[in-house]
């Protein structure tokens, strides 16, 4: 049966329910809450369901000896693994502790001409490594590198004994071989423009033409 309380009421020890008893709330038992003997819920059918603190909302284990996520009033809303704080919303973004794995990243630029910015907190050399499932995943060895230096200078690393390529309309242009030459990928090689130009190979000949001046 159901017990109706007209003007409230004051319990002084456990309010028991058995399995698949519910404790209802709401003139169409809108709010649920009960156990079905493997599983607990708080089922709320319709509205949205409201869950307010004055401080922190934390979630934790049964035990309460480690945290799964807490959301301060104010503050930073944080995720762990295995009661270790991996994701935190900051101010101006989120902080990622660890490893980001995506199946895909998009940047939206907000304002300005910079679409993303890569900083790091270490004064030294600063790099991004690409990797895939040929190369292999150890870090300084496997792959290739783009940053720069401890002295600001910009690094392209090819850490794999490759080569690398540059191109223009989805074709190769240039490469630097993996011992260190520079190889032209066209019928043509030049340096410069008409004046002050260094040219391999022409539309007429395949000769060595060096001009100064416009004058070969």
């Amino acid at each position: 049966g159901r017990a109706i309380f007209n003007a409230g009421g004051t319990f002084n020890d456990h309010v028991y329910f058995g399995d698949n008893d519910k404790a209802v709330f709401g003139g169409g038992d809108d709010l649920q809450i009960f156990h079905d003997g493997t599983h607990s819920y708080i089922s709320s059918s319709t509205g949205s369901l409201y869950i307010r603190t004055g401080n922190t909302l934390q979630f934790k284990n049964q035990s309460g000896s480690e945290n799964l996520a807490t959301f301060a009033v104010n503050g930073a809303a944080t995720l762990f693994y295995d009661n270790a704080a991996k994701l935190a919303t900051t101010s101006t973004g989120i902080d990622v502790t660890g490893t980001v794995t995506a199946d895909g990243l998009t940047v939206g630029k907000t304002g300005g001409n910079i679409a993303a910015s890569f900083v790091s907190n270490d004064s030294n050399n600063s790099y991004i490594q690409f990797q895939n499932s040929t190369t292999g995943t150890t870090t300084y060895t496997d792959g290739s590198l783009v940053g720069i230096d401890g002295d600001e200078s910009l690094t392209i690393w090819q850490l794999e004994s490759n080569h690398i390529k540059f191109g223009t309309a989805a074709t190769e242009r240039m490469r630097i071989a993996a011992n260190g030459d520079i190889l032209g990928r066209t019928a043509d090689v030049r340096i410069g423009s008409n004046v002050g130009a260094v040219e391999y190979g022409t539309s007429t000949a395949n000769s060595v033409r060096f001009y100064s001046d416009d004058t070969e």
